[in-house]
């Protein structure tokens, strides 16, 4: 299982290789096919990020730091 490090550099990796794809996927513009791809890559990798960091500090007991995730998650969607 990937560590909470790793996956949230894959993240950030796979936004500033094309901003302007996490930019326009996010407000809702159109996309090309090859756009939308990378773009569902951004999302499923946030979606990883968010669901492993949850799932790591539950495991650790962190439950304090879970609320802040959970929030955070929810500004994303």
């Amino acid at each position: 299982m990937a560590d909470y490090v790793t996956m949230s550099t894959e993240k950030n990796a796979a936004i500033i290789a094309e901003p302007d794809i996490w930019l326009r996927g996010n407000a809702g513009e159109a996309l090309t096919d090859a756009e939308q791809i990378v773009f569902e890559h951004q999302v499923r990798n946030e979606t990883d990020r968010a669901w492993f960091a949850v799932e790591q500090y539950k495991l650790i007991g962190y439950k304090d730091f879970l609320e802040g995730d959970y929030a955070e998650f929810a500004l994303f969607l």
